[in-house]
């Protein structure tokens, strides 16, 4: 038979067939990785507000870590963010725009010795972020009182909300949800603080929505407070009872320099204290 091919030719396909033949015995790690990409499940808006959304899911197993989307026209979608971490379920998208809609979606990924395989992309979930308009922060937020370890904050009730939430700063810049009120709540006492240290607070609104999300409202803008120092204003001394009836208690104590006024605290156990009278005089008739 005329080897019609010659040398170089035969040498190159037995090269091809010894390539095929090595390869098709090469374990194909690729996919089964790919096989066992499953998309995470369960993403949703867990809450959002004029200027971020907060995302959620459930972990996925054997995956790497995730990635976040997010379109404006649910058609054509951009990377947003590379979570390297399985356990990692949660993100938050800030900056965004109020009153707008946003679509998001997300991927499992898994990493392979430098080899990057995706799942398939999730459904993809629509938010529109609230307008200041739509769910406005509480009006006339103020702080009434303040001793060296407590402050006292008040503000207009707010009509269809679910409740409210307090933050509260340091620095003025980095802030911290430290409580959340109910809808019927107009004022909250802020204890444990440290004497003579400044503090910034401000308040939002939030709703609970048909979907299950917590939409929220602008933040107020910020109050502060440096409060006082024992030394700068402190308790009046030789506070005591001078006479009492069936009906009637008189109390006495020594006067304080600088002094506005006084808040008389009553008990009927001993441990829980509520404010019953606030006087200017030096001595009062309970």
């Amino acid at each position: 038979m005329v080897n019609v091919f010659g040398k170089k030719a035969v040498s190159s396909v037995l090269a091809v067939l010894i390539f095929l033949s090595v390869f098709l015995t090469l374990p194909m790690t690729a996919e089964k990785v790919n096989a066992a990409v499953s998309a995470p499940e369960n993403l949703k808006a867990v809450s959002y507000s004029d200027s971020a959304v907060r995302l959620n899911w459930s972990k996925a197993n054997g995956v790497t870590g995730y990635i976040v989307y997010y379109s404006t026209d649910n058609s054509n979608f951009t990377r947003l963010k590379s979570i390297t971490s399985q356990s990692v379920t949660a993100y938050t998208v800030s900056g965004l725009k109020a009153g707008t809609s946003y679509y998001f979606a997300l991927i499992s990924y898994t990493d392979v010795n430098g080899k990057i395989t995706k799942s398939s992309r999730t459904s993809s979930i629509k938010v529109t972020t609230t307008s200041k308009s739509s769910l406005s922060a509480p009006t006339n937020f103020k702080i009434t009182r303040y001793s060296d370890n407590a402050v006292i904050l008040n503000w207009n009730k707010s009509s269809n909300v679910t409740g409210y939430y307090i933050y509260r700063s340091t620095d003025g810049k980095s802030y911290s949800a430290i409580r959340t009120l109910s809808a019927s709540a107009t004022s909250y006492s802020n204890t444990s603080l440290t004497s003579g240290k400044k503090y910034y607070y401000m308040i939002s609104a939030y709703k609970k929505t048909s979907t299950g999300a917590t939409a929220i409202s602008p933040k107020s803008s910020a109050v502060s407070v440096t409060t006082t120092s024992k030394s700068s204003l402190p308790a009046p001394t030789n506070f005591k009872i001078t006479r009492y009836s069936d009906n009637a208690i008189i109390l006495k104590w020594d006067k304080v320099s600088n002094a506005t006024g006084y808040y008389i605290y009553r008990s009927t156990d001993g441990k829980s204290y509520s404010a019953i009278k606030t006087i200017i005089k030096h001595q009062q008739v309970l």
